[in-house]
């Protein structure tokens, strides 16, 4: 074994150099291998152009910072234990996060909005000018029905110029609130993200807590097409109004029940999602997993082609934050008009 720990970052020629002056002096010894241990960081170019220097010996490098990054993870604990004698202590966490699900966001959203403003612009001048046209004997019955029926006598129709002033109005309005129309439809049309988290160190965990960082995306709420309203395409603050005499359904409310471990918030541009676990025991056969339905609906910023997710744990006893492996979602692109038509289509079954 030959060994070479220079400080500082030394030039590749000065390792080759050091390598073949150590495997000239272990030849002479008949080797059945050669193991250079080093502080020194070599590539994979480097490492195949020094075990050529070494004809018919085995070649092992080894770049000390990394292998200790290697045994410093929890689950070579019991390595640690057998071959340095270092005593493992608390057995450290060893968690398994996964996300199941990826991130969504809509194409084709000025399109339909400029549709759906172009129908009700036409219904909405169409109906101005049948009331202006009309004799002023109809306008005497409405008015006389409108008070038979204890309402309040139909105003005076509007002029061409307040139509399009109206008209104009609404425009504004929705292209302002545009994107909370379009996070409305995604809450409908789209699956909830759902997460599994398993405990794969051989302890029993209580108080598991995670922290999971969506970078590139945000959430809405999950809800069910059952819910939907057409008004809401062009008004997010749209109310039903009440009648006494029509049909009311009840909405479908998925809420989760108070005591549910996951919960989320956006922060910023980012979707903070936090789990908290009362228990976790070890193995994959008490792995963790949310509901059906979902937790939260991912819906990535424009132009974003992939959602990264950064997470970390903690548990009860364990003062050292566990820090998971970072996890790349893909974002899928979805038609807006597709998924409004198949929201209408399940509402309607």
């Amino acid at each position: 074994m030959a060994v070479y720990f220079p400080r500082h970052k030394h030039p590749f020629s000065e390792i080759r150099a050091k390598f073949r002056s150590d495997l000239e002096s272990a030849e002479r010894h008949m080797p059945r291998g050669f193991a250079f241990v080093t502080n020194q960081e070599v590539t994979l170019s480097e490492r195949k152009e020094l075990s050529e220097l070494a004809s018919g010996i085995e070649v092992e490098i080894f770049h000390m910072e990394r292998i200790a990054a290697v045994l410093d993870q929890p689950l070579m604990a019991e390595l640690r234990q057998q071959f340095l004698g270092i005593d493992p202590g608390l057995v450290p966490l060893n968690i398994r996060m996964e996300v199941l699900g990826s991130g969504r966001r809509f194409t084709g959203g000025t399109e339909l909005r400029e549709a759906l403003l172009e129908g009700e612009d036409g219904d909405l001048r169409e109906r101005a000018e049948r009331q202006r046209k009309l004799s002023s004997t109809e306008r005497e019955q409405h008015a006389l029905m409108a008070k038979v029926l204890h309402q309040e006598a139909p105003a005076e129709p509007p002029t061409v110029e307040e139509v399009e002033a109206f008209i104009d109005g609404r425009k504004t309005r929705v292209e302002r609130d545009w994107t909370r129309i379009e996070d409305y439809v995604a809450g409908m049309a789209w699956p909830g993200l759902r997460f599994a988290v398993t405990n794969i160190a051989p302890s029993f965990l209580y108080d598991v807590k995670l922290v999971v960082t969506f970078n590139g995306a945000y959430g809405v709420q999950k809800d069910y097409p059952f819910n939907f309203e057409d008004e809401k395409l062009l008004d997010p603050d749209y109310e039903k109004p009440w009648d006494p005499f029509g049909i009311h359904l009840p909405t479908v409310d998925l809420a989760p029940a108070a005591d549910y471990p996951v919960d989320w918030k956006n922060v910023g541009s980012a979707l903070e999602v936090r789990i908290s676990l009362a228990e976790l025991p070890p193995g994959e056969a008490f792995r963790w997993a949310s509901e059906e339905d979902g937790d939260v609906v991912l819906v990535a910023h424009p132009a974003t082609r992939s959602v990264c997710a950064s997470w970390v744990a903690v548990a009860r006893g364990h003062g050292t934050i566990f820090t998971g492996p970072e996890i790349e979602l893909e974002v899928e692109q979805v038609v807006l008009a597709d998924a409004v038509s198949e929201i209408v289509r399940v509402r309607e079954e």
